[in-house]
C-alpha cells in the first residue's frame, strides 16, 4: 500500500491468508477486500481478517471479487457466486455454479457478468430470473472482458482472440458458439499481437487497449 511517499507491505505476517492474491476491491464504506487462493479477506485497523462462516461465507478460496453500483460485494469462490448486500454481515448464496472465475464485472443494466476460463464469458444467473431474459453466453474460455461506453461486449480468449458483440441484448437467452458469425472475431491474423488475451481496457478516449 503506497501512500504519500511510504510504503506497507502486508504478508502473512499482517494475516492477509496464503495464496496468491487473484483480485482485490474498496467498498463504499472503505474497506478493502481481498480474494486469494486461502480464502477471502478484509482489512480491518490495519490487519487482514480471514473471512468465514461468521460471516456466511462458504468457501475455502476466493477467485475474484467486484463492488457493484448499489454497493454489493460479489465473490467468486471455488465453487459458486456469493454477494454481500451494502451494510449487511452475511454473504447470500447464488444458485450459479462455477469453476475458476478469474473476472467479474457490471453491465451497463446493471447485471453481474463472469469470465470463466473453462466455459464463457456470461451473466449470473440469480434465482428468480428466467433464462431468456439473461444475456448472450460467449462460448470461449476467458480471463478478462469488458462492457464498453457505447454498451458492446468484447470477450477475450485463452487462445482464440476476442470476440465483440455490439449489441448483446438482442441474443438474450442465447449461446454464441465460439466460431459464430453472431460475434465479431479478432485474432493474430487482424493484427493481434496473440491469441492468447489475458487484459483488456477502455480508455478516457473509448480506445481499447488489449494484453
Amino acid at each position: 500500500f503506497l501512500k504519500d511517499g511510504d510504503l506497507t507491505n502486508y504478508g502473512e505476517p499482517e494475516g492477509l491468508p496464503t495464496g496468491r492474491v487473484q483480485g482485490i476491491t474498496r467498498d463504499d464504506e472503505g474497506t478493502i477486500w481481498a480474494a486469494t487462493g486461502g480464502g477471502l479477506a478484509r482489512l480491518e485497523r490495519g490487519r487482514w481478517r480471514r473471512i468465514g462462516m461468521e460471516w456466511n461465507y462458504p468457501g475455502k478460496a476466493a477467485q475474484s471479487v467486484l463492488v457493484d453500483r448499489k454497493g454489493t460485494l460479489w465473490v467468486a469462490t471455488e465453487k459458486t457466486i456469493v454477494f454481500l448486500l451494502k451494510g449487511a454481515k452475511s454473504f447470500q448464496l447464488t444458485q450459479e455454479w462455477v469453476e475458476q472465475v478469474l473476472q467479474m464485472a457490471e453491465s451497463q443494466d446493471g447485471s453481474v457478468w463472469v469470465a470463466e476460463t473453462t466455459r464463457a464469458v456470461r451473466q449470473v444467473a440469480l434465482p428468480g430470473i428466467d433464462p431468456k431474459l439473461l444475456g448472450p453466453e460467449v462460448r470461449v474460455g476467458s480471463i478478462g472482458f469488458l462492457f464498453d461506453r457505447e454498451g458492446a461486449l468484447w470477450a477475450t480468449s485463452i487462445g482464440n482472440g476476442i470476440r465483440r458483440v455490439p449489441f448483446p441484448d438482442r441474443y438474450r437467452g442465447k449461446t454464441i458458439e465460439k466460431l459464430s458469425n453472431d460475434a465479431e472475431i479478432f485474432t493474430e491474423k487482424d493484427g493481434l499481437s496473440a491469441d492468447y488475451v489475458t487484459a483488456i481496457l477502455e480508455d478516457h478516449e473509448g480506445n481499447i487497449w488489449i494484453g
